[in-house]
């Protein structure tokens, strides 16, 4: 489904309600945003809220297949940045790749935090 203004909030809605519906363990989520030819402010600004909300709460946001003018626009309107470049994957299984080594970090970090 292409992310724009009339729909952005039911998308939002969507994820929150299978990320609640999925549980405490969530760790992360991954957004095909390949439908998407052109993001308005309104979906970019619903994204923004959605990567600070989940990222407060531990969970990792990662894109994939943000191509041409979805990701200038993320660009134009800072969100790329603020997003992380690494969390930009040109498709799935890079989306999946990052998400997967954000975890052995995390948990490579825990196992050396808890050694010391």
């Amino acid at each position: 489904v292409a992310v724009f203004y009339a729909n952005a909030n039911e998308i939002r809605r969507a994820i929150d309600a299978e990320v609640e519906k999925r549980g405490p363990l969530t760790k992360g989520i991954l957004i095909d945003l390949g439908a998407s030819a052109y993001l308005d402010m309104t979906s970019i600004d619903m994204l923004a809220d959605l990567v600070r909300d989940f990222n407060s709460r531990g969970i990792l946001v990662v894109f994939a297949r943000v191509l041409g003018q979805v990701r200038d626009q993320l660009r134009q309107a800072g969100a790329l940045d603020e997003f992380g470049r690494d969390n930009m994957a040109p498709n799935l299984a890079a989306g999946l790749k990052r998400f997967r080594a954000v975890q052995r970090a995390l948990r490579d970090a825990a196992r050396q935090g808890a050694g010391a």
